[in-house]
């Protein structure tokens, strides 16, 4: 009994989470292909199992400029929490990475106005104060979000150099990586920032 107590006290996901996605068929079946080839034989033996999961494709190549968070949901495929946003151009639903501190109901976007800097919003690394902590940072401009997006990451911009065009960010390994400020970055810090002191409990919640 002690062992199933400390089990359910592990790991409890907070009370704003929820599930409204379901109605909107948004999710994607996502296939075991693990172990085999091209052909479907297998190649690598031990590989596969687990908990059947559902895709939820993110908008990682920021295609959606302007923005309301809907809902707050859990994704099974990574370690942060994810938000289902509505779209006003094209009256779209999409999911994005959820930034610790963003309220249901508040608007978001994507600017190359300096004015713009709050919460949540993607702004260009040159219009970006020093300091800022970021996170959902891009490698090449038009590329996508491909750094600081699991669970609690952040960056920090430390310097920029405008002669050279080159920003200067603290990554959370503390080592410190040179970007262009053409580069864009998401504003605040990746959310479920707990989750490094979730406590596994069983080998079936690791499936």
């Amino acid at each position: 009994m002690k062992s199933l107590y400390f089990y359910k006290k592990s790991y409890i996901y907070p009370k704003y989470i929820s599930s409204l996605s379901q109605f909107f068929n948004l999710h994607s079946v996502l296939k075991n292909k693990a172990g085999r080839n091209n052909s479907g034989h297998i190649c690598v033996h031990h590989k596969g199992g687990g908990h059947k999961k559902n895709y939820r494709l993110l908008d990682f190549k920021n295609i959606n400029k302007k923005k309301r968070l809907i809902s707050i949901e859990y994704d099974p495929n990574r370690s942060a929490f994810i938000g289902l946003f509505y779209n006003y151009s094209n009256n779209n639903l999409f999911f994005d990475l959820y930034c610790d501190g963003q309220s249901v109901g508040s608007l978001y976007k994507s600017s190359e106005n300096s004015e713009d800097i709050a919460l949540g919003n993607t702004v260009s690394l040159v219009n970006i104060p020093l300091g800022t902590l970021i996170n959902s940072l891009t490698l090449k401009k038009g590329k996508g979000f491909q750094y600081l997006r699991s669970a609690g990451s952040f960056g920090k911009l430390q310097k920029k150099d405008l002669k050279l065009f080159l920003a200067r960010i603290k990554m959370p390994s503390k080592k410190d990586i040179f970007l262009s400020l053409n580069c864009t970055a998401k504003i605040g810090i990746v959310s479920n920032i707990s989750h490094k002191n979730k406590n596994i409990a069983k080998a079936g919640r690791n499936r």
